[in-house]
């Protein structure tokens, strides 16, 4: 999968100008994306803006607390899961205790060796990327859940809002489901799920965006998709 081979994201946001361009570029010169914000207030902004795959955040800023900004973070139901590394050079045992028992996930004593930091960071991002990975898919057709699909057509919604490019939506609903699995039985329906997701994936185009909207329908997003082009595809589909 590309987003596996693309370079971890990194946003971070430190107390001084000085910690956060050292951190910048440590993180760059090892192959990851890092990026600063000067202003803590506006971290939700920017996980919208730019979202990334780890922040590193010092524990004690001039406007907040790290653990009040990461509270905040965790109450957004898609950053729930990001990993929240925090830096500090004063926390003893106690605090660094609370920290992790908050559901946050390391606190490192500054200075932080270089190498160790890299490394425990696209630890970080490799087990994100991960857990995404499994959030988003289906286990039962290996396509897009609900959840995934959403994040996805937010995506091709908010590219057609700044481009005008037409992107179609469509459910596609399996008939007389239910009926089917009266008749022949669960094996057989779950049959024709699955056939009908390979069926789907075979017929779309790489670009296209397929998920599994519930039990017995397909969610399909179509960018760069006209209406009527859109009803032509889904006829012949159908």
């Amino acid at each position: 999968s590309p987003m596996y081979r693309a370079a971890g994201r990194v946003l971070v946001v430190a107390g001084s100008s000085d910690g956060a361009a050292g951190h910048v570029a440590q993180l760059n010169h090892a192959g990851l994306l890092a990026q600063v914000i000067s202003d803590p207030m506006r971290l939700l902004d920017s996980l919208h803006e730019s979202p990334p795959e780890l922040i590193l955040m010092d524990l004690d800023l001039a406007e907040a607390s790290g653990e009040d900004l990461a509270h905040v973070v965790r109450q957004h139901e898609s950053w729930l899961a990001l990993p929240i590394v925090f830096l500090d050079g004063t926390a003893g045992p106690e605090r660094q205790w609370e920290v992790m028992a908050v559901g946050h996930d390391d606190l490192l004593r500054k200075p932080v060796e270089a190498a160790r930091l890299v490394s425990l960071i696209r630890s970080r991002i490799a087990r994100y990327r991960a857990l995404r990975c499994s959030m988003m898919r289906d286990g039962f057709t290996g396509l897009l859940g609900f959840g995934g699909f959403k994040e996805r057509l937010r995506v091709e919604v908010a590219r057609n809002l700044r481009t005008g490019r037409p992107v179609s939506l469509a459910l596609l609903e399996v008939d007389q489901l239910d009926r089917m699995q009266a008749t022949w039985g669960r094996p057989l329906a779950d049959r024709v799920i699955r056939d009908l997701a390979r069926l789907l994936g075979m017929r779309l185009r790489s670009t296209d965006v397929l998920g599994r909207y519930d039990m017995q329908r397909f969610a399909l997003a179509l960018p760069d998709t006209p209406l009527p082009a859109a009803y032509g595809l889904l006829e012949r589909l159908r």
